[in-house]
């Protein structure tokens, strides 16, 4: 028969807990794990009797690793997570688990599978958090984490319809304006170049911050460059394709008006100072009073 009351004793690891047998000859004893990972062994002692019995108890947890494919992707396109599992005392892999993440501090899901996946449309960074585990396999919940992965959504790359310029030089204009209209994407430079008549003239930056948008950039020229002149503007984004634009523009810089104006003036003057010295001449001489 069970025996009823008898006094169990567990020792080991700095422990000493007592326990009685119930009717049945059964006892529980309840204490916290050692926080090391490994086998540990404890003593189990019959008080009445002094009979005793090894006991081993093998501490484990969950390993987590995870990696994205990309960190910085463009705007639209999915990233790809990885999550590895295994037990830190054997290294064996978790076989059937469960894993739950966070995004930006609300849930994204909880996956069964090793990978999972996601993507933006705008232009952002974003943090993931694994916040629990689920082990099926031992029952474990505890994990080491690794820590958090941010990724960066960059700008959408522009394509050459995407990104449209038109050229224009007034007549009484001393530079050139390149009106740049943007149909997508964002938050990215844009280098101008401003070739004329197939050499490079100038170059100038611009900062898109959001599409759809329009914006002007401006190219001072020489006041000596003038006539008809071949323009020809490349639109490099720092994301995406360059876009080439040529057109044909009267450069008449207003220098070009004012010195016109100058030689206006003074053939102006010269011929009235002719006509006035011409008057004079043909003026017949007045005649003389006699005595």
């Amino acid at each position: 028969m069970p025996a009823e009351g008898l006094e169990v004793v567990l020792e080991g690891g700095g422990l000493n807990y007592t326990a009685r047998t119930d009717g049945r000859g059964f006892f529980s004893l309840a204490f916290r794990a050692p926080g090391e990972v490994g086998e540990h062994a404890y003593r189990l002692r019959l008080k009445e009797t002094g009979v005793e019995a090894a006991l081993s108890l093998i501490v484990d947890r969950v390993v987590l690793s995870w990696r994205v494919d990309r960190e910085e992707p463009k705007a639209g396109e999915a990233v790809t997570f990885t999550v590895l599992l295994s037990y830190e005392y054997d290294r064996k892999p978790v076989e059937s688990y469960e894993y739950t993440v966070y995004r930006d501090g609300a849930l994204l899901g909880t996956f069964k599978e090793p990978r999972f996946s996601d993507a933006f449309i705008e232009p952002g960074l974003h943090v993931y958090r694994v916040v629990s585990v689920v082990d099926h396999d031992r029952g474990l919940r505890y994990f080491t984490y690794p820590g958090d992965i941010a990724v960066r959504w960059a700008p959408p790359a522009y394509l050459s319809a995407d990104l449209q310029a038109s050229v224009s030089s007034g007549w009484l204009s001393s530079k050139v304006d390149v009106e740049v209209v943007a149909r997508s994407g964002g938050d990215q430079e844009v280098l101008l170049t401003l070739y004329l008549d197939g050499g490079v003239y100038a170059r100038r930056s611009t900062f898109i911050d959001m599409a759809p948008c329009r914006l002007t950039v401006s190219f001072p020229l020489d006041p000596f460059i003038i006539g008809y002149r071949r323009v020809l503007v490349v639109l490099e984004p720092a994301n995406g394709v360059k876009a080439v634009y040529e057109a044909r523009a009267l450069i008449a810089p207003l220098s070009l008006y004012a010195a016109l104006a100058l030689v206006a003036a003074a053939l102006i003057v010269a011929g009235a100072l002719r006509r006035r010295r011409a008057r004079g001449e043909l003026k017949p001489p007045s005649a003389s009073k006699s005595s």
